[in-house]
């Protein structure tokens, strides 16, 4: 198939997945409202003074609470169009292309990693039809875009080991789309890390040089924020809220999900958003110096409370895996999707080993830290793309049982 009808296709899905959350959200005016977070608040700050700052809604100075990319995106349209009604709703537009996006990209996901194009597009209906987490893709703009970066990274990844492709510049390349990646979510450097280890076992060292090109070239990228932060908050962080994440997580009033945590007084006691006098310590220590105090407050709670902390660990990553959802019919579609998706993964295995390992790789890498922090379907969505594409493929081998995966011509 040729490239111009692959992005003919991807234009189509992303047509559809758009009107098909512009026509649900429709349905549900209160979406409408604004939605107040760290990340929007980063971003509005962003808007009004230039600054990435004050993610918890009072003035506590410059931060690297949020991942700058979404944040940068996302003020630099309310600098044009403002923080009021039409912001919000800058904020939710944004949020639905991203979204789209995401899912029109798996038609060029199957054309790089030699899957049936068939498939990608497929799997790119499936998820433009089937909003499953509707709520996080139009108030949670930053996971789509993560999903984006994410799909992009490891798609070109897997492009470089399956056409050798050992060259400076798809070196460069590969570590440019990875860089965005970890300014989008630093969830992601595992998984880059987890890729690169595992092209070792593929290629030996032919692909060495092209890895040491993409590890520059992603600090390349990075190095503008780690700088800043040096600068600015004392310390070369990516990220700086992982100290906050751990404690809100595991405490006497800890639970696995972050809903029931907001609902039962974990967010209320420990979180700067909603408590005020844990923003006035994060502006009085800093943001850094405040994350490693209450790092320690995490870390001792879960040394003297260590079967706690297993139970709320396991919790979690069946979580993660299977996302907790209040309505009793998207539990079951969620967690039938996981398991047609564990089921695609088994007949990809028999069909294209590489983008297998590939795809595990990414899983284990993205969703390590999970395990420790309480769960969200946000947290997750960034890996959705890849569950759905493997519904895709298991659909595609119970419909033509003997066609294979890969498809030439492109």
């Amino acid at each position: 198939m040729k490239l111009r009808t692959i992005l003919a296709w991807a234009c189509l899905v992303f047509v559809v997945g758009f009107l098909a959350r512009l026509v649900i959200a429709e349905m549900h005016p209160s979406w409408m409202k604004a939605s107040s977070y760290e990340t929007w608040n980063t971003a509005v700050a962003f808007a009004r003074g230039g600054c990435l700052c004050d993610p918890y809604g009072v003035p506590t100075g410059p931060s690297a609470h949020a991942s700058p990319l979404y944040p940068l995106i996302l003020g630099t349209l309310l600098r044009w169009i403002g923080t009021g009604q039409a912001g919000v709703q800058a904020h939710f537009f944004l949020n639905i292309t991203l979204a789209s996006l995401m899912w029109a990209g798996l038609p060029l996901f199957a054309a790089a990693t030699g899957l049936a194009i068939r498939i990608g597009i497929l799997g790119g209906f499936l998820g433009a039809l089937l909003p499953m987490h509707l709520w996080t893709e139009t108030h949670r703009g930053e996971p789509a875009l993560t999903g984006v970066l994410l799909m992009a990274a490891t798609g070109y990844t897997i492009f470089i080991w399956r056409t050798h492709s050992f060259r400076v510049g798809t070196g460069a390349m590969q570590g440019a789309l990875w860089g965005l990646a970890f300014l989008s979510s630093a969830s992601t450097v595992p998984a880059f890390v987890f890729l690169i280890i595992a092209s070792f076992l593929f290629l030996r060292f032919a692909v060495l040089r092209t890895n040491l090109v993409a590890l520059a070239s992603a600090f390349i990228i990075t190095s503008p924020w780690l700088i800043r932060n040096a600068v600015v908050l004392g310390s070369p962080v990516l990220r700086s809220n992982f100290g906050l994440e751990l404690r809100v997580s595991n405490n006497e009033l800890a639970r696995a999900d972050s809903d029931d945590n907001l609902a039962g007084g974990a967010y209320r006691l420990y979180h700067p958003s909603v408590n005020q006098g844990e923003a006035v310590r994060v502006r009085d220590a800093g943001e850094i110096a405040y994350n490693r105090r209450v790092l320690g407050e995490a870390r001792t709670w879960i040394f003297r409370n260590q079967e706690a902390f297993l139970k709320l660990t396991l919790q979690r990553i069946c979580y993660f895996w299977f996302p907790s959802v209040k309505h009793r019919l998207e539990l079951i579609v969620v967690f039938a999707w996981t398991l047609a998706a564990l089921a695609g993964l088994y007949v990809l295995s028999r069909q294209n080993l590489q983008l297998t390992v590939a795809i595990i790789c990414m899983w284990a890498g993205y969703s390590i830290v999970y395990g420790l922090l309480q769960s969200s379907v946000r947290y997750s969505y960034p890996i959705r793309w890849s569950l759905t594409l493997l519904v895709a493929v298991l659909i595609s081998a119970i419909v033509q049982p003997r066609s294979g995966t890969a498809e030439t011509g492109c």
